[in-house]
């Protein structure tokens, strides 16, 4: 909990504890009295009510930022991904032969060799 948020914690408990002292200064049985308590109240509610909305906008707005955060690092993960795939197809097809190519050239030089010793081919 940072100190702002623990001073208006303190302030509030102090404003609960000053509540039963205007009970007993203003007799709530006069129409003063009765005004005045409920102003008290009212303002209470409202001031805690503020406090707790401003508190959850706060915390929406840290929300968001968080999410546009990750967001930027999803999106910086998801292009590495896609390099890393590309480089991935590059090493693969760099110095690999396909075998099938190699056997189909090793059977055009034997028939080749055949060819020739049977005296097809000069």
């Amino acid at each position: 909990m940072s100190e702002y948020s623990k001073n208006k914690y303190d302030i509030l408990i102090l404003l609960i504890a000053i509540i039963p002292l205007i009970f007993q200064i203003f007799n709530p049985t006069t129409d003063e009295g009765l005004i005045i308590t409920g102003i008290m109240l009212v303002i209470g509610l409202l001031s805690v009510g503020w406090a707790y909305i401003a508190n959850k906008i706060k915390q929406i707005e840290s929300n968001t930022i968080t999410i546009n955060k990750l967001k930027d690092n999803i999106n910086t993960m998801n292009k590495i991904h896609k390099l890393d795939k590309r480089l991935s197809l590059l090493e693969k097809k760099k110095g690999q032969i396909n075998p099938q190519w190699v056997i189909i050239i090793i059977l055009l030089i034997l028939l080749y060799l055949f060819l020739r010793s049977a005296g097809y081919l000069n």
